[in-house]
């Protein structure tokens, strides 16, 4: 058997090319594998109802191994895997961006931000090369798209559960496990990680990144799972002078996103009677944010506005193009960093970018 008595189970969600790429980078990266060893299972209605499926299949005396085709294998990641594996252990892996430079996550934590139970993926959106990471590390949850699952876990957690909405099973399935005295670990054997397999349904509420929709979700899983978490990790949203003063000198505002950020500056310097939100996602036009209905962002009229601030962090490229020439002197563009344990918000002067447009 390979990977020390582990059966493996590939979740086709994607299918096609990325079936065939994931497969194939699992080959030429663990030559003494067999794909016939893999076995597989098409991605049902939801994320936690296909690893249910599997647990249900699984041979009761092995350990398993999860990958999903959206998932590209790089070297070496099968022989740290080896080194660590434990029957009491879940394992993931540290997750790059489709061009692999971009850290996804290396394991992610539970945190308070401003007060309130949430999660963050460790270096996140930091460049792999500027990174020394340890070989391993313990973390609250590990990304489910590439999982291994040790077999005394999986007697005594034997279902994902459902309330995870396609989001968030593995975390709450290593939340049950930690509980019941196991250990959730992230090595820093690097995978590419394609990030689409979970939205692609039609069903909203499975699919959007919005955070309008997952705020409710969210607030209900929190109450039933992590009403009794420790946790120790404290962190405060910061805003730079030259951004509070910017916001705060504006007379008629527009705030692109309804997320995070927008929902963070609109509480701080009490701006929602001077404000209008807008945004590109359908599922969120029309919707209320701060008893304001939010527009389509592609039938603004600017010229209403003296500041448009884009919230979205990382979104902005997308975002700027939908903005005329003659208005993008009015944008305001944030950059996001940790300073002392907190998330520190600064302007950002995107002028370099915007020369691209011209």
């Amino acid at each position: 058997m390979i990977l020390n008595n582990t059966e493996i189970f590939m979740i086709e969600a994607l299918g096609g090319v990325y079936k065939k790429k994931s497969l194939k980078s699992f080959s030429n990266t663990f030559k003494q594998s067999k794909l016939k060893n893999i076995k597989f299972i098409k991605e049902k209605k939801t994320r936690e109802e296909t690893l249910n499926a599997i647990l249900k299949k699984r041979n009761k005396n092995m350990s398993l191994f999860i990958f999903v085709d959206d998932i590209i294998f790089l070297p070496g990641w099968h022989k740290s895997l080896q080194e660590k594996i434990n029957n009491n252990f879940i394992i993931g892996f540290s997750m790059l961006n489709p061009k692999g430079r971009i850290i996804q996550d290396f394991g992610y934590d539970f945190i308070k931000l401003d007060g309130k139970i949430t999660y963050k993926g460790l270096h996140k959106g930091e460049i792999i090369s500027k990174i020394k990471l340890p070989s391993h590390r313990s973390c609250s949850a590990v990304c489910g798209c590439a999982m291994w699952i040790g077999k005394k876990v999986l007697e005594k957690v034997s279902q994902f559960p459902l309330e995870g909405n396609n989001r968030w099973g593995e975390m709450l399935y290593s939340i049950i496990a930690k509980r019941k005295g196991f250990r959730t670990m992230v090595l820093s054997s690097h995978l590419i990680h394609h990030a689409t397999s979970t939205k692609i349904k039609k069903n909203i509420l499975l699919s959007s990144n919005s955070w309008l929709i997952e705020r409710d979700m969210w607030k209900k899983i929190s109450k039933k799972f992590f009403s009794d978490l420790s946790i120790k990790k404290k962190i405060y949203s910061k805003f730079s002078a030259e951004f509070s003063k910017s916001i705060k000198s504006t007379k008629k505002l527009l705030i692109y996103g309804c997320g995070t950020v927008a929902d963070i500056a609109t509480k701080k310097y009490h701006i929602q009677k001077k404000t209008d939100y807008a945004s590109n996602l359908n599922e969120e036009i029309g919707k209320k944010f701060y008893n304001k209905k939010i527009k389509n962002f592609k039938k603004i009229n600017f010229l209403r506005y003296d500041k448009i601030f884009i919230s979205s962090v990382g979104y902005e490229k997308e975002i700027i193009k939908d903005i005329p020439i003659d208005q993008r002197n009015k944008i305001i563009c944030i950059k996001k960093s940790i300073v002392r344990n907190n998330i520190f918000y600064s302007l950002y002067n995107y002028s370099h970018f915007l020369s691209n447009y011209r």
